[in-house]
């Protein structure tokens, strides 16, 4: 959760020792699709994707988009 606070303080915030590019690409793209629950993200990615890792990328994504 810290690091998502951070992220919404500074959303340049480098997540790449938790997150791929191509991770992060790839929830995105699962996320602007209208998938947007954390549960439902998780179901649609990979086994090998962690629900830290899909938070980090929503917060990511939500703050990039303010």
């Amino acid at each position: 959760m810290q690091i998502e606070t951070i992220l919404g303080y500074l959303p340049d915030t480098d997540v790449s020792s938790i997150l791929t590019i191509e991770q992060l690409d790839l929830i995105t793209e699962k996320f602007n699709k209208g998938i947007t629950r954390l549960k439902e993200l998780k179901k649609s990615l990979p086994n090998d994707y962690t629900y830290p890792q899909i938070r980090v990328a929503i917060a990511k994504i939500l703050h990039h988009s303010s």
